[in-house]
């Protein structure tokens, strides 16, 4: 048994970034809520950084392919051994294959209506980005992490049920527009899963939304999910370093299958 309590660190890191997400605010009050935005973002992308094998980037900007570009992404996680087309800065733009992972940031997210409207965008970017990969990749939703992150919100543990059946809505039953985790506030959490976790067994085609309250803890499990997308060997190894050993399944809320 570990002797670290992740636990307690991840309600820190919870702390830190409700601290952290109102410094500008507190400085400019409401006369430029854009750079209130752009700091929020600027937060997160901290954060994941300290977190993140060297090889690992993070940015915001757009995929490009061919015919067009993406919609803009307020993080965009990509290989840096792949070929950058721009980087400058937090700037950068790449192709489809270096993308490692792709998050929306919210300062709050007030009821079910307005997450579908925000979390279209990262959809329709899952897609894009996913229907560039070669056939034998396409029904990975996994592939790359998409996620939907919001320091604030309104809703309820009553609401989860609801809020699956937008993630549903949103996908239309194709992989590629699944959003796989989702943060709001500080304590509910979501995560699709392509196998049971409740299963010993190793199997494929569970493909399942699961909604948690995880009190304080959400942001914690957010952070480390992006870790374990990029580098799940390396978590698997050490998983009670990185995640806290009770798990999260006994604070399931809802689900639903895609």
């Amino acid at each position: 048994m570990s002797n670290m309590n992740v636990a307690a660190y991840f309600e820190t890191l919870a702390s830190e970034l409700d601290s952290l997400k109102d410094r500008v605010r507190q400085l400019i009050s409401d006369h430029h809520w854009l750079s209130d935005g752009e700091w929020k973002e600027t937060v997160l992308r901290s954060v994941l950084r300290r977190h993140l094998p060297a090889s690992i980037k993070i940015g915001r900007g757009f995929v490009i392919k061919p015919d067009s570009p993406s919609k803009q992404i307020d993080v965009l996680i990509y290989d840096s051994s792949m070929p950058t087309l721009f980087l400058d800065g937090d700037i950068v733009m790449v192709t489809p294959d270096a993308v490692r992972g792709i998050i929306e940031i919210k300062t709050k997210i007030y009821n079910v209506s307005d997450f579908t409207a925000k979390a279209q965008t990262l959809a329709d970017n899952a897609d894009f980005i996913l229907s560039a990969y070669p056939s034998q990749f396409r029904d990975l939703p996994q592939k790359i992490f998409v996620g939907i992150f919001s320091y604030e919100t309104d809703l309820k543990q009553h609401d989860h049920q609801e809020l699956l059946s937008a993630l549903q809505t949103l996908a239309q039953h194709n992989p590629h527009k699944v959003i796989n985790h989702a943060a709001f506030g500080q304590s509910q959490f979501i995560r699709f899963w392509e196998t049971d976790p409740s299963s010993e067994l190793p199997s494929t085609g569970y493909n399942q939304w699961h909604s948690y309250y995880l009190k304080n803890k959400a942001a914690g499990y957010f952070v480390n999910n992006v870790v374990d997308s990029v580098a799940s060997n390396s978590v698997s190894l050490n998983p009670t370093v990185w995640f806290p050993i009770e798990g999260k399944e006994n604070k399931l809320v809802a689900q639903a299958a895609l």
